[in-house]
């Protein structure tokens, strides 16, 4: 076998052992990613449960206070004066204003909603933030620890050729001065 193929084949090792610290680090980085999301999905879960229960809770205020302004409306009716247009028109203020207050609710609970989907971590942004810089930190290292072997291997090589050669030669002068 010849001295480079010898090279080559110490080469391939390392390479391939590259390639298996990289492979577990990817799969431990994929791990912490699956776990952050699932637990992104909780927090998720969890908020859109409180925003339903808070809009439920506002329906049902917002049902009572205009079955109370009905039962009113239905008193005015009863009632037969003169002030009877006035009141029907408080009535219909009072009902447009509290239109406004149930629609400025919804919008109020929906902004939150989207707020928090905005602000959840997904797969696909975590990595970047949370992994990224471990995992190129140790391919680093690990790059840089075969380039060390590699170069100790090399040297340690051309030490020995140049060892066998010595020998060589003092082989040669032995054998055509000592004679």
């Amino acid at each position: 076998m010849s001295i480079k193929s010898k090279k080559l084949k110490i080469t391939r090792i390392h390479s391939d052992r590259k390639i298996m610290l990289t492979k577990e680090t990817i799969d431990e980085a994929r791990v912490r990613i699956e776990n952050s999301a699932a637990e992104a999905v909780k927090v998720i879960a969890q908020a859109s449960s409180t925003a339903a229960t808070t809009l439920s809770s506002a329906a049902t205020d917002a049902t009572k206070t205009i079955a109370m302004a009905a039962a009113e409306a239905l008193k005015v009716s009863n009632i037969k004066s003169s002030d009877d247009h006035d009141l029907l028109v408080r009535l219909d203020e009072k009902l447009v204003g509290l239109k406004e207050d149930i629609g400025k609710l919804n919008s109020g609970y929906s902004l939150k909603i989207k707020d928090l989907e905005n602000e959840k971590l997904n797969t696909r942004d975590s990595y970047p933030v949370l992994y990224r810089k471990g995992v190129e930190d140790k391919l680093e290292d690990h790059e840089n620890r075969i380039r060390v072997n590699t170069d100790k291997i090399t040297k340690l090589w051309t030490w020995g050729i140049a060892l066998i050669f010595l020998l060589g030669v003092i082989e040669f002068l032995i054998t055509k001065f000592v004679k």
